[in-house]
């Protein structure tokens, strides 16, 4: 059975003084579904270099791809940001294949230069797509791509345009805008999607 490794969003307590990795449960649960083995990435501290760490501990695991998970705007926890870039420059060097889920497509995009721009009337909502995609999805975000990254294509947009899913075929990393863990049954487009990237 293949690996996926899944970053974390981070939650802070506080009361307790602590920042947490959590990831929903039920993204293990998707990827059980479509056939795959999960390991959840740290978030990795900011005196140690990212990348060299990353690179043993991701070495180790010997991973077959990677999933950016969403939750949390980019900027707010940069050491999330650092170990997310840091996963692409190593799927990038291992040539393995990426699916980013919200957050994580917004963090394909600005990986390639690409910035965001704050939409409206897309979060906690559902709304349709239209392109290649042509379905109705979830969508839980404040902030959108200004446009596709130019060494992607554009999959799917949003009735008013906004980038909803993208890919780049030659390195097999994929961005989608919804979040297929969060549906009550789990989509068999988003299970068939899956499988296609990581088979």
């Amino acid at each position: 059975m293949k690996l996926l490794v899944v970053s974390q969003r981070i939650h802070e307590f506080s009361e307790l003084g602590e920042r947490r990795d959590t990831l929903d449960q039920r993204f293990t649960t998707l990827f059980q579904t479509c056939g795959y083995m999960t390991a959840p990435m740290p978030n990795l501290s900011l005196v140690n270099p990212v990348d060299d760490f990353l690179t043993h501990f991701l070495d180790k695991l010997s991973p077959d791809g990677i999933v950016i998970s969403g939750g949390d705007d980019i900027g707010v926890y940069v050491d999330r940001d650092l170990t997310e870039f840091g996963l692409l420059n190593y799927a990038k060097k291992r040539c393995l294949p990426v699916l980013g889920i919200c957050r994580g497509m917004q963090v394909l995009g600005v990986y390639e230069g690409v910035k965001l721009v704050p939409v409206v009337s897309h979060a906690g909502v559902r709304h349709t797509i239209k392109g290649e995609y042509q379905e109705d999805v979830n969508s839980y975000h404040n902030y959108a791509l200004e446009g596709c990254p130019t060494q992607y294509s554009l999959l799917a947009e949003g009735l008013d345009g906004s980038v909803e899913a993208i890919t780049n075929t030659e390195r097999n990393w994929h961005g989608w805008m919804w979040h297929p863990e969060r549906e009550p049954e789990f989509k068999e487009s988003d299970i068939n999607r899956v499988k296609n990237i990581f088979n």
